[in-house]
């Protein structure tokens, strides 16, 4: 049965006489006169060759390529007649060196290699019909040594796919196993029993399903998370099949019989299939709405909707390898020694790079250019000539900011601004408003990013206008979303910048719980009111509400207009979170009407923690006569107001605050872009794709984020404590 699916728009083609970005009449001219745009480069600009060396063992595809090093896998001749065994080289384009070599000597490489953090991993299979030596290695990617080994007595396992946090592999006796990536131990569902045929090549994933080929054409489905099989496809002949490519919630199957299903990812049925494209294994690559097959016939672009041609170019020799698109250009290498860069739309060939043999290993892009390997085991690399889009090209490709830039480029800055807003890129919108001179709408955009780098943005911004208050507020929001007691330093210094103390010392409050710092909060508690040349006991209540225990505290008071025995307290005590202590001072005003005076209390963060105050000065009523003493609650709130600490509630939003607003916002922006993959149906871009998986993720981790706030917060209400 074949699912329907919705219409892709096509693309417009680049014309000779007419503007792709204004459609403008451009002649035989370079550059637009209307709006500027630069014709792309003509067939005269060529890459070239900026290196080449020669490799010793014959080059397999499945090279991973990670920080510009090629991790290559290579069969070598063995001491023995006819014996082989396999090799990783690992190596440095740029300087056409290699780095390290690790030799499997009684194993043979299942490519393709897979590079993860700083572990290359490999999968092998016996090299002798009589041996179970089959493994999974991880190896150091700086040096090449082994940090681990996985055998479990099998004659062949499958490359590796990673998919949720774990590596997933399938070995020869039908069982599907994952293994954790640290110590190559499998995980507690290891393994999963396939049944039936077995498996030919690496499995590919979609979301939580593994997508498993066999050898009897059969894609197997099967849940990572409970390990049933959801769904099979059965090809029409026995031609087994390849990795598949999974392209939004389409699998795009190959077999050797030259034929391309494309099936629904969650149902298993058939949207379409073409078996018209030789004898040989299709490579493939797509851009989520063109579908670009390597063929015995050259290269071909099918619409992903329905497999309709779209253009084609013949070549005299098949392609083996995947087509690779890079730089706004498609890339295919072929067995006519060629490779070729093609317009991924119309298919226009831009230009060409002859080889000596043969390339049927997939070509590979390195920060310093592109790395071609042919069968003569030969590396060259080449540097690549740049290719100008429009605009539009890059909006029908979906990279929304590469046509921002474009936009920017050409002068149409605000232009750009606005549609990137209206796709709800709020970091990209704020960015080009500040440089359209908007600030107000710069800001703006960057608060409804609610991101670190933009309140970041913004607290630069409002230092340069003197709006001190303003940039603190933006930074205590950097550290609201951080969380850390350096972005809450920050935020303490500009609140102390802004003369807004009580803040300053929230901010501190915050620094205190997450480096478990004792709390300390003073609250005054005088006898009387002050009379001048009367003495007068001061009680300063000293309350940790932090974690750690405050040392050595002790307190004084210091002014010109006071004097007495007792200014200072002579004994040190220690104070644990969640107590209290009574500092008496003994203070003799010596002037009557505004006193200045300072309090403070020192104490050491810990008991060998380093010096730590809470210092404050304040002009304080001294009366001349009896008559006028202010009263002890009046005194008590002329102090305290300055020993004030903003309350959570009204300083910091909680954790589940924000977790919740963050929440809101993604599934808000989740609901938006699913809305436009139903509009796109089976065949949605492959963009779109990504970001609604990027969107999910986000989303499930605040909801597992959230869940432990609330776990926590139960668990402290049983033990009878507070939060």
């Amino acid at each position: 049965m074949q699912s329907a699916s919705p219409q892709v728009q096509q693309p417009v083609a680049l014309m000779n006489d007419s503007c792709p970005n204004c459609s403008g009449l451009m002649g035989d001219a370079d550059v637009c006169p209307h709006c500027g745009f630069t014709r792309q480069q003509g067939a005269g600009d060529e890459p070239r060759a900026k290196g080449s060396m020669q490799l010793e063992g014959d080059v397999q595809g499945g090279i991973a390529q990670q920080y510009g090093v090629l991790f290559v896998p290579v069969s070598v001749k063995g001491e023995a007649m006819g014996s082989r065994f396999g090799r990783v080289l690992a190596i440095d384009p740029a300087q056409m060196k290699i780095r390290w070599q690790q030799d499997f000597p009684d194993e043979l490489i299942n490519p393709p290699i897979l590079v993860i953090n700083d572990l290359v991993i490999v999968a092998t299979r016996t090299a002798s019909a009589l041996a179970l030596n089959a493994s999974l290695y991880a190896l150091d990617t700086a040096t090449g040594a082994s940090r681990w080994r996985w055998r479990p007595d099998m004659r062949a396992l499958s490359a590796p796919a990673w998919a949720m946090d774990r590596l997933w592999t399938v070995g020869s006796e039908n069982s599907v196993w994952s293994l954790d990536l640290h110590s190559g131990q499998p995980t507690g569902s290891s393994p999963i029993e396939l049944g039936g045929s077995q498996q030919v090549a690496a499995a590919a994933v979609h979301g939580q399903t593994l997508l498993i080929p066999t050898l009897d054409a059969t894609l197997i489905a099967v849940d990572g998370g409970t390990g049933s099989v959801r769904w099979r496809y059965r090809h029409a002949t026995d031609a087994w099949a390849s990795t598949p490519l999974v392209c939004g919630n389409c699998v795009i199957t190959p077999f050797t019989d030259g034929s391309l299903a494309l099936i629904d990812a969650n149902s298993g049925k058939l949207g379409w299939a073409r078996t018209d494209l030789g004898k040989s294994l299709p490579s493939m690559t797509s851009n989520g709405e063109v579908l670009f097959v390597g063929c015995e016939s050259g290269i071909v672009a099918l619409n992903l909707a329905d497999g309709a041609e779209r253009w084609r170019h013949a070549s005299e020799r098949k392609v083996t390898a995947q087509p690779l698109l890079h730089e706004n250009a498609l890339i295919v290498a072929g067995h006519d020694h060629t490779v070729r860069a093609f317009d991924p739309f119309d298919g226009d060939e831009l230009w060409q790079w002859q080889g000596e043999r043969r390339i049927e290993a997939d070509p590979m892009p390195t920060p310093t250019g592109l790395a071609i390997l042919d069968a003569g085991d030969a590396l060259t690399l080449l540097e690549l000539p740049q290719r100008q889009l429009s605009p539009q090209q890059a909006m029908a490709a979906g990279d929304w900011r590469m046509a921002a830039e474009l936009m920017e480029q050409q002068g149409e800055v605000v232009k750009a601004a606005k549609m990137l807003e209206e796709r709800d890129d709020a970091l990209g919108a704020a960015r080009l408003w500040l440089r359209s001179g908007d600030v107000a709408k710069a800001i703006e955009q960057f608060q409804s990013a609610d991101t670190v780098e933009g309140w970041a943005e913004i607290a630069v911004l409002q230092e340069n206008t003197g709006d001190f208050t303003a940039r603190a507020v933006a930074l205590h929001r950097v550290a609201e979303l951080q969380d850390t007691a350096e972005a809450w330093q920050q935020a303490r210094q500009a609140y102390l910048d802004a003369g807004m103390s009580k803040e300053a010392a929230a901010s501190w409050r915050e620094i205190c719980r997450l480096l478990r710092y004792p709390f300390v909060r003073i609250e005054a508690v005088p006898e009387a009111g002050f009379v001048k040349e009367q003495f007068n006991i001061l009680r300063l209540l000293v309350h940790n509400e932090g974690q750690g225990i405050a040392a050595a505290v002790s307190a004084r008071a210091t002014g010109t207009g006071f004097s007495g025995e007792h200014m200072q307290t002579t004994e040190l005590g220690n104070l644990g979170p969640g107590n209290s202590m009574d500092l008496p001072l003994g203070l003799r005003p010596t002037s009557a009407g505004k006193v200045p005076l300072t309090l403070e209390v020192g104490f050491l963060l810990g008991l060998r923690g380093a010096p730590h105050d809470v210092s404050l000065s304040v002009f304080v009523d001294v009366a001349s006569h009896e008559d006028y003493r202010q009263s002890s609650s009046d005194l008590a709130d002329q102090i305290n107001e300055g020993f004030d600490v903003i309350e959570r509630s009204s300083f910091r939003r909680s954790e589940d605050e924000i977790y919740r607003q963050q929440l809101e916002n993604v599934q808000r922006s989740l609901a938006k872009r699913e809305l436009q993959r139903d509009q796109y149906g089976i065949a949605a871009p492959l963009w779109l794709e990504n970001e609604i998986d990027m969107l999910k993720e986000r989303e499930a981790e605040i909801k597992r984020t959230l869940d432990d706030l609330v776990a926590e917060s139960n668990a402290k209400e049983g033990a009878g404590g507070s939060v």
